[in-house]
């Protein structure tokens, strides 16, 4: 029996078509708690939606202080300065705490590790509260739809990459959680424990190579932290001091993901899929701001694969990508996607 892989790349437009959805529902089967929350549920998605705008701010100050850096240079000291306060606890016992703290004490505190560290926050407290955990009362069938789907379709693969920072997307997809049985749809590939410190977890690269259903986050996320250079997921509400977030300037997000072990081993799964899969549908990202997904693109789909863009304006994706892929591209408007019902049936329709 022949595979046939479909691959997602997911935007920020999902989150606002998870609002959209929950703005149209009429409340029918849901608690009087839940629906006098939707207001303050949407808003929280459209605040977490919208939180990857201040690292462009977080940046911009950042350049203005560093006066004789250009962005590349600024770049790399960055990614040094993360990695080296990853290996903090393992140095304080060999070099003198005072000369630590006179590096903690340098403009890098002030504006990357304070400014990130709020911002990974900011993720984690608004993931923590009622009203985010409400989405999941308007999206209660889709993760059971769609496991059906694939399993009755033994030969479909399903792999979803997101350049989102938050866990809305695992939230839609999560089914309910059973004792023993974790309630996540998808893999990413962390299980394996640090011994060291329990509430993390290291890449397992053959169960993320052997599972059928893959959430990844291309970009990072706020779960994510530097561990002894290396990055690793955090589990529960546990405080993040080292966030792993791609939130430079579209012409470094590349060297940043390959220069991160997770990221890049995320961004060579992305280019073997795109190889090889018959389908590769971009949901909800206009692709403007990813040139490093777009090289990849270039370099790596199949002719015979198919693209579908999915947005509220599939034409404005197809621009971005038209002038240097030699397949076909399919467009899909979102507009008409009011329900999770909708978004069931649309979801089967492209990975059909």
């Amino acid at each position: 029996m022949q595979t046939v892989k479909r691959v997602f790349l997911v935007g920020n437009g999902f989150n606002y078509l998870v609002a959209n959805i929950i703005k149209s529902h009429d409340g029918t089967g849901l608690s009087k708690r839940v629906v006098d929350a939707k207001d303050a549920c949407i808003n929280n998605i459209e605040f977490l939606t919208r939180l990857w705008e201040r690292f462009d701010e977080a940046f911009a100050e950042l350049k203005k202080e560093a006066k004789g850096l250009n962005e590349e240079e600024l770049i790399g000291l960055v990614q040094c300065v993360i990695n080296f306060l990853s290996c903090l606890e393992g140095l304080v016992e060999n070099v003198d705490i005072s000369q630590i703290q006179k590096l903690l004490g340098t403009l890098f505190d002030k504006f990357l590790v304070q400014k990130v560290i709020e911002i990974a926050q900011d993720f984690r407290r608004h993931e923590n509260i009622e009203e985010y955990k409400h989405i999941k009362q308007y999206f209660k069938i889709i993760p059971y739809e769609i496991e059906s789907f694939i399993k009755s379709n033994p030969q479909c693969l399903f792999n979803l990459y997101t350049t989102n920072y938050d866990g809305i997307l695992e939230t839609v997809f999560a089914k309910e959680r059973r004792e023993g049985v974790s309630g996540f749809l998808g893999e990413d590939g962390f299980i394996r424990k640090i011994s060291e410190n329990p509430v993390r977890l290291a890449l397992d690269r053959t169960r993320l190579e052997n599972q059928k259903i893959k959430f990844l986050h291309l970009h990072g996320s706020y779960k994510f932290a530097k561990n002894f250079g290396m990055t690793c997921k955090i589990l529960g509400n546990t405080q993040n001091n080292n966030p792993v977030m791609v939130f430079n300037r579209p012409e470094h997000k590349g060297n940043l993901v390959r220069g991160d072990d997770v990221l890049n081993t995320y961004f060579e799964k992305l280019r073997r899929d795109l190889s090889t899969c018959d389908k590769f549908i971009i949901l909800g990202n206009s692709m403007r701001n990813e040139p490093h997904i777009k090289e990849l693109l270039r370099d790596s789909i199949r002719s015979e694969a198919t693209i579908v863009v999915c947005s509220r304006n599939p034409k404005e994706i197809k621009d971005q990508i038209k002038s240097f892929v030699r397949c076909k591209i399919e467009e899909e408007s979102t507009q008409s996607i009011t329900s999770e019902v909708d978004l069931i049936d649309f979801l089967i329709k492209v990975l059909s």
